[in-house]
């Protein structure tokens, strides 16, 4: 194993512009490496002043390599060293924290695992010697030697510490990297335009709200003076709709509420609406989008391995593509042909603002190379499937059966709605629909009226607290087994704590306490999911009011290290996570939803996937028979692994010259 640290600089800013284009940059230069072939001494090659030592050469040419980062590396030895090496012969120890359920950061990563870190300086030292103007005193250099040669011994301490990826990881891991070295296209000619409409409508929305209050407000973003507004504006009933618990919001969810209100003042109205369309951030996609695109206009490294821990999903960096909106424009050609002839705004369109109209914009700038298709597969309903799974209930399962082999027939939130409103699934109308959408995708984590409420407000769902109730009540009445196992997990989980070594069983799940403190979660497809630190303490519900509990309220509950919360300055204990019964369900079900697409990704091996979300795969075909690809990821991603037999998988599939939902 050869152990690597680079420290490099460059004109490029890294943080805007991201890794790739920071490698590819003609200014990037070596600074220095530390290096260290196993456990055997930490060596330093000064870069600027010596040719690569020949020990290091020859261990680059035939060992494996370990970083932190280590796309980073990667990256740096190809483009700037042009020593490109096969992505499978790197190993990275960030990510193989973030399967520890530890932090991913080195800094954090040795403070939570009690080793030495990075040296306090550091940042002080990347900013002198990495960016310009470079300082290359020799007093300076020196001590940026000895931060590199420290983050090395740092990174091999934790590796041996930390439980290492296996084989089935490492290949997850290498197969996302090949997913971040194709990259995503951008059609950056239209995401320049939308960022100058952006621009000139924002000003507008600014001047606006400086007229409509006399000066009061000036932008979307000063919240305090907003709320101050809408407290001598709004209605008492009106202003209730922007309590949330013990605070004041005005997110997004509250706006809405606020809009639909039809005894909301005019000029109320328009202010409410200004906040919404200026304070829209996802309009700043464009601008990361341009940040990020190379020279060839793609996007590279929007994704990071085992980013969620929990569940061991991939995250999205950068330009954050698992929350892109999901509203589309209907005709985005239209709506850029349009703009490209108006020149300063784009026209009214379909009755949207310009802030909505570019909102809707953000999926379709992601394009097709020329003469190529993007096709796309999405998983349908697939955590509400795999929970009926895991808990065995088969009557769910045979109605999701039902259900594919009748693609016209009623649909599973017809169903649940049916459920809800006592009737028959052919007789529920749009609304009743909404409903039992909602129930469905807020219920199965065990999730009561405040969950319920929280996703109907997303959804223009209007439920008093007595409704929300008998429908949660409604809901768990008829998905009896999935309830049942909620409790049959959270026992499991607990019982593997109270007797460190044994192994407790939870339908497919089986939990196990380790020596390290650690409470292992084995998934069905033999995966493991990783709780740190894991103990049972006696906390009070987040319901109970701290000033009014007595000794009664307080609960047994499993709490955890959380890996990516950071303790506060001075704490003398990292943060720990609650793992009630709600959120031990929501982990597996979704590691196994995870499990599902990483196996339909590796069977797809052959084709060019170039974007994924936890539901959803796209790949750019350029075949000719954008037909033939659509059956042909349609199938690949129903196969059902052995470990999954049961598991009724569907997927719908689209395709077009740009991404669209």
């Amino acid at each position: 194993m050869l152990h690597l640290d680079f420290e490099t600089r460059s004109a490029c800013d890294l943080l805007k512009e991201g890794t790739y284009k920071y490698a590819s940059h003609p200014s990037t230069r070596v600074i220095c490496a530390a290096w260290a072939i196993d456990d055997g001494t930490i060596n330093l090659w000064k870069a600027l002043e010596d040719n690569m030592p020949e020990e290091l050469f020859q261990a680059l040419a035939s060992r494996l390599i370990l970083a932190h980062n280590a796309q980073f590396e990667r990256l740096i030895l190809s483009k700037v060293l042009g020593l490109a090496k096969p992505i499978e012969r790197f190993i990275c120890t960030s990510a193989q924290a973030r399967y520890n359920g530890l932090p991913g950061s080195l800094a954090k990563l040795g403070q939570a695992l009690g080793i030495q870190g990075k040296q306090a300086a550091g940042a002080a030292l990347i900013k002198e010697c990495c960016i310009p103007p470079y300082n290359e005193e020799p007093h300076i250099l020196a001590q940026l030697y000895s931060y590199c040669i420290d983050d090395v011994a740092a990174e091999r301490e934790a590796c041996h510490i930390m439980q290492p990826l296996g084989r089935q990881e490492l290949a997850d891991y290498h197969m996302n990297e090949r997913i971040n070295d194709r990259g995503i296209m951008i059609d950056t000619h239209w995401a320049a335009l939308a960022m100058k409409y952006a621009t000139v409508e924002r000003r507008e929305i600014e001047r606006k709200l400086a007229e409509l209050t006399n000066g009061a407000v000036h932008t979307p973003r000063q919240f305090q003076k907003i709320k101050n507004v809408l407290a001598e504006e709004l209605t008492g009933t009106q202003q209730k709709v922007m309590v949330r618990g013990d605070k004041i919001s005005f997110d997004r969810s509250v706006r809405a509420e606020l809009l639909e209100d039809e005894d909301l003042e005019p000029s109320t109205r328009e202010f409410v609406q200004l906040i919404d369309d200026g304070g829209n951030s996802s309009i700043s996609k464009y601008t990361t989008m341009l940040a990020l695109a190379g020279k060839d206009d793609r996007v590279r490294g929007a994704y990071q391995y085992y980013g969620a821990m929990q569940t061991g999903r991939f995250s999205s960096i950068g330009l954050q593509v698992h929350n892109l909106s999901r509203s589309t424009a209907r005709d985005p050609v239209a709506v850029i042909a349009e703009a490209d002839t108006t020149g300063i705004l784009l026209k009214d369109y379909e009755g949207q603002s310009t802030m909505e109209q570019l909102r809707n914009m953000i999926r379709p700038t992601i394009i097709a190379p020329e003469g190529a298709t993007l096709v796309w597969g999405d998983f349908a309903n697939i955590e509400s499937r795999v929970l009926a799974w895991l808990a065995g209930d088969q009557g769910k399962l045979n109605l999701y059966h039902m259900i594919d082999y009748d693609p016209d027939g009623p649909d599973i939130y017809e169903y649940v709605a049916a459920d809800i409103y006592d009737c028959d699934p052919a007789d529920i109308d749009a609304s009743q629909r909404q409903v039992g959408k909602v129930a469905e995708l807020a219920l199965g984590f065990g999730g009561g009226v405040g969950a319920f409420s929280a996703m109907a407000r997303g959804y223009g769902v209007r439920i008093v607290k007595e409704r929300a109730a008998e429908i949660r009540d409604a809901w768990r009445d008829a998905n009896r087994r999935i309830v049942e196992y909620w409790y049959t997990v959270e026992r499991a989980a607990m019982a593997a704590i109270y007797s460190p070594g044994a192994i407790y069983e939870a339908g497919p799940v089986k939990y196990q306490c380790h020596k390290d403190g650690a409470l292992y979660c084995q998934l069905p497809s033999e995966r493991v999911l990783r709780y740190p630190e894991a103990r049972i303490e006696e906390v009070l519900p987040p319901w109970v009011d701290p000033d009014k509990a007595t000794r009664s309220d307080y609960v047994k509950q499993i709490t955890a290290m959380r890996g990516n919360w950071y303790p506060a300055r001075g704490a003398k204990e990292w943060p720990r996570s609650r793992l009630w019964k709600g959120v031990l369900i929501e982990n597996i079900v979704q590691a196994t939803a995870a499990n599902l697409l990483i196996d339909a990704m590796h069977r797809l091996r052959d084709v060019r996937v170039v974007l994924h979300s936890h539901d959803e795969i796209v790949v750019e075909d350029n075949s000719g028979d954008p037909d033939y690809m659509a059956r042909y990821l349609r199938n690949q991603m129903e196969v059902v692994p052995d470990w999954a037999k049961g598991i009724p998988i569907a997927v719908t599939t689209s395709r077009g010259t740009r991404y669209r939902k």
